[in-house]
Order: C-alpha cells, then structure tokens, then sequence
C-alpha cells in the first residue's frame, strides 16, 4: 500500500503573495516577517511569536524552548517526516519511535505508554 505523506498545496492568493516577494528582491529581509509576526499574535491573543524558515527549525526551537538536553528522550511516530527526527538530533536527544495505528497513520497511545521513561522529557504527536 502506498501511503501519501504529504502534498503541499498553494492556492492563486498564495501565488501572487509568493510572487510579489520573490519578486521584490528582498527574500531575506524583516519587514514581512515582523509583521506576519505581529499579526499572528494579535490573532490568537499571545505576548511572543517567532516565525522559522521551516518545520524543522520550528521544532528544534520548539525542543530548545522545552529545554530538552543531550540523552533526554523524545517519543515520537514512527511514521513521520525525517525532519522531526533531525531536529531532535541537532540537539543529541535520544528519539524514542512510537508505533503508529493501522487505520489512521498517528501515534498509537497504547505504545506510547509502555515507551515512557524517567529520561522521557517530551512526546511529539503530530496529526496525519
């Protein structure tokens, strides 16, 4: 069976707004990140937000703010992007792989009980 992890999906908006970027020449600069920074917390009502480059910055930060140390464990699926995983390399944490269930690809709690240590620090249970 073939499973499809992902497919990403750009609408004509999102296009144009790529496109206006891409093609202001300022691909690295601040302005627009401040302020989908600034926008994105008046929204959901919260003090601090900080926008990544990518998913896996966006968890290696994640694990940095959780203060997740060298030989902490991190339970997470077994089914799951590489870059989860690397991200919790970058830090030399010990990933700790979940079984996922049959009929819905997500991390299965009845394995992730059995998998908990005194050295378990955090568990990533992203939706598929």
């Amino acid at each position: 069976m073939k499973i499809q992890h992902s497919k990403p999906y750009i609408d004509e908006k999102e296009a144009i707004e790529v496109a206006k970027v891409v093609n202001s020449g300022k691909h690295s600069t601040l302005d627009l990140v401040k302020e989908f920074e600034e926008k994105f917390s008046e929204m959901f009502n919260i003090k601090y937000t900080k926008a990544t480059n990518s998913g896996t910055s966006a968890v290696h930060l994640a694990l940095l703010a959780l203060n997740i140390k060298p030989n902490d464990e991190v339970i997470l699926p077994s089914y799951i992007c590489q870059s989860v995983l690397n991200a919790i390399k970058y830090i030399n944490a010990t990933p700790i792989l979940a079984d996922i269930e049959e009929n819905n690809f997500n991390i299965s709690s009845n394995t992730i009980k059995n998998l908990i240590t005194k050295k378990t620090k955090a568990i990533i249970v992203p939706h598929m």
